[in-house]
């Protein structure tokens, strides 16, 4: 049966990064190696790069390779 708590710390859950998207989004194009820097379906993944970007203002170029490994650029669109 549920049981309501009067209070709980919460500190340490919660959402957090588990990825370092700030150093990746620095504009260089980056290689990510599949069961190293990334877990599960490489196209997951590269999904989950694309949120990250827009969270970050920007966007993703990507590229899938065939060994599983996912090849992408950060970067910001010019407002022209």
């Amino acid at each position: 049966m549920a049981k309501k708590l009067r209070s709980h710390n919460f500190s340490g859950r919660g959402a957090r990064n588990i990825y370092p998207w700030e150093e990746w989004f620095d504009g260089n194009i980056w290689e990510l190696t599949h069961g190293e820097d990334f877990h599960g379906e490489a196209k997951s993944f590269r999904s989950n790069l694309h949120t990250a970007a827009a969270k970050y203002g920007g966007k993703v170029r990507t590229n899938v390779r065939d060994n599983g490994n996912i090849v992408f650029q950060f970067y910001v669109e010019d407002g022209n």
